[in-house]
């Protein structure tokens, strides 16, 4: 899961706007799950 983690990480380096929610939205799963 880690692996995917840092991709999404890498993602979201080139979508800032979008990214930062997706990333925020990510964490919280991460955490839950």
């Amino acid at each position: 899961l880690i692996g995917i983690h840092e991709s999404c990480l890498k993602i979201l380096e080139q979508q800032t706007n979008y990214g930062t929610l997706i990333l925020s939205y990510i964490v919280v799963i991460g955490y839950v799950t």
